[in-house]
């Protein structure tokens, strides 16, 4: 069940922590009162982009597809998911408590098969870039990046 607004996690581990959800196609049971739910919680619950993920007709489970550790110390991980349109989300985590980290979501280790895309972030849907072998953020502690890695549309 999710932890998401039961008090227990900082505003950072909720979004963390349904993200991660959301990429391992887990059922979305709410663990909390939604009668007195904050507008907050209610965005996190409902965002567009990671349940797009978690209701994906694949039906897939991210796989873990590469880790590492920051410069303080800090380990973080990265998981994909293949989904139905071709494309593929991915998510980084910052595993610490007390320190930043970069971390890299590499296209080949996390199967991604196209040599040129483009990534959106999945809470915003802000376009990141065109990235042709990896794709990098700096993430707080406990702080996670979602996104979508997709081939480029040509307008023609």
């Amino acid at each position: 069940m999710l932890e998401v607004g039961n008090g227990n996690l900082t505003p950072q581990e909720e979004k963390s922590h349904f993200a991660l959800w959301c990429m391992m196609s887990s059922p979305l049971l709410a663990g909390n009162n939604l009668t007195d739910a904050s507008p907050e919680l209610i965005k996190i619950l409902t965002a567009a982009g990671p349940l797009s993920v978690n209701q994906d007709d694949r039906a897939l489970q991210a796989r873990p597809c590469g880790y590492g550790n920051g410069d303080g110390g800090g380990i973080w991980q990265a998981f994909a998911k293949p989904l139905a349109d071709g494309s593929t989300a991915a998510l980084i985590l910052n595993r610490n408590a007390s320190a930043a980290v970069n971390a890299t979501v590499a296209f080949k280790l996390c199967n991604v098969s196209v040599t040129s895309t483009v990534v959106t972030d999945l809470w915003t849907g802000e376009l990141l870039g065109s990235f042709s072998k990896e794709w990098s953020a700096e993430l707080d502690p406990h702080a996670h990046r979602s996104v979508k890695i997709s081939k480029p549309t040509r307008d023609l």
